[in-house]
């Protein structure tokens, strides 16, 4: 069954596919200001955990990572995103020079890593990833209405990829909005927090000891800090041992 964080996404999708149907009939709003209105809703939702970002970001990095150029996602990059976000809430992989701040883009994309995980989903470019290790990606095998890549979510705890209808800006827009905080498991993060919990570094994740997928408890006393591959890896081999390979 999918995870909480996934039927927020779905159920969000007709809703925000209505609303922009809406908005484009009406034609009163100027997309750029529809863009940054969400993009600022969410550096104010989710305080940037530091004020070096990706500044160099450029439309070739777009490219590069996604085989084509995203204005609105380049446009994120380079005025918006920090590696991390929320006190560790959420971080997003940036350019070849975030150092030991974050995690490269292009290194995170690259062979092995999360693909170790997912190796058959050669045309998604992750883009974040959140705390519980759950990667953000876009697809550049699926395009919306205007040509942007649509938002993937793999979830290494459930196995399953969702493959949602909505672009990028789209989803900021849903994790800035009262949806987002469940989206990212913000009250139970803080309760990890208060506990003693560590921040995740770029490089980590917090994993339940004992998985869910084996009748683990969403509890903070089943949780630890951990290497994000070794994670991704121990979980590919759980699903692989049940019958249920990741991505299926």
């Amino acid at each position: 069954m999918p995870v909480l964080a996934m039927s927020l996404i779905l159920a969000a999708c007709a809703g925000s596919n209505a609303s922009n149907e809406a908005t484009n009939a009406a034609g009163k709003r100027d997309s750029a200001a529809m863009r940054n209105d969400a993009f600022e809703r969410f550096v104010e939702a989710y305080p940037a955990d530091g004020a070096l970002g990706f500044s160099a970001w450029t439309e070739r990095d777009t490219v590069a990572m996604l085989g084509r150029d995203v204005p609105e996602y380049t446009q994120f990059q380079r005025r918006y995103a920090r590696p991390s976000f929320g006190d560790g809430l959420i971080r997003f992989v940036g350019d070849d020079d975030v150092g030991a701040r974050g995690l490269p883009a292009f290194e995170w994309n690259g062979p092995g890593r999360w693909r170790t995980a997912w190796p058959g989903r050669p045309q998604l470019a992750v883009f974040a990833y959140d705390w519980l290790a759950r990667q953000y990606a876009l697809d550049a095998a699926r395009l919306s209405a205007g040509g942007e890549p649509l938002v993937s979510l793999l979830d290494p705890d459930d196995g399953a990829v969702l493959e949602s209808e909505m672009t990028f800006r789209e989803l900021i827009e849903l994790l800035a909005g009262s949806k987002g905080e469940r989206i990212l498991d913000k009250r139970l993060y803080a309760t990890w927090r208060a506990a003693g919990g560590a921040a995740p570094g770029p490089r980590q994740c917090v994993a339940y000891k004992h998985p869910l997928v084996v009748g683990g408890k969403r509890t903070v006393e089943n949780m630890e800090l951990g290497d994000m591959d070794v994670h991704l890896t121990l979980m590919a081999q759980h699903h692989e041992q049940l019958g249920a390979p990741m991505g299926r």
